[in-house]
């Protein structure tokens, strides 16, 4: 059963949530535990870097953490 979560203004409006409780109720949530010591920058075309927004709004994550992450993946794979 999908219901959308209610909007609630007391403790006793939600008691009983599992009605509630499914996976189109939930987002993904990613966290970078290691720290930035470094900052690069990199120069690209317009239209590479709009390929990189869109895919990072896929992922719904900001623009340079797809980019760091793409070359994690890249370079931890070999």
């Amino acid at each position: 059963m999908n219901k959308l979560f209610p909007r609630v203004k007391t403790d006793k409006e939600i008691e009983d949530l599992s009605d509630y409780l499914n996976p189109d109720n939930f987002s993904q949530v990613t966290f970078e535990s290691q720290p930035k010591q470094k900052q690069v920058n990199i120069r690209m075309s317009k239209e590479l870097l709009e390929k990189v927004k869109i895919a990072s709004k896929k992922e719904v994550i900001p623009y340079q953490q797809y980019i760091r992450r793409s070359l994690e993946r890249k370079l931890g794979a070999e």
